[in-house]
């Protein structure tokens, strides 16, 4: 796949493990399943947050994401989970 986001890097790239699908509803994708889809975007994104490792160039990054991850197609971003505040919730 790198080879052809080379070629063409305004292209998205989509890969999915056996066992898992994208539900697609409008620019909205989730991840259903028991493993990983992959997104290749030229971005980057981590669960764990930013971390001050060198990372890849921008063609050979990717991401993982897990059942229940969503990702907007329009603006080509992970869309974050909420936070519950962990406050005093009544």
């Amino acid at each position: 796949m790198f080879e052809i986001l080379n070629a063409y890097p305004e292209l998205l790239g989509l890969a999915i493990d056996e066992d898992t699908a994208l539900v697609v509803n409008k620019n909205e994708l989730e991840v259903i399943g028991s493993t990983y889809a992959l997104i290749y975007d030229g971005g980057f994104w981590s669960r764990e947050g930013s971390w001050e490792r060198p990372l890849p160039p921008p063609n050979a990054r990717f991401y993982f994401l897990r059942e229940g991850d969503k990702y907007d197609l329009g603006t080509r971003a992970v869309i974050e989970p909420e936070t519950t505040g962990g406050g005093d919730d009544v």
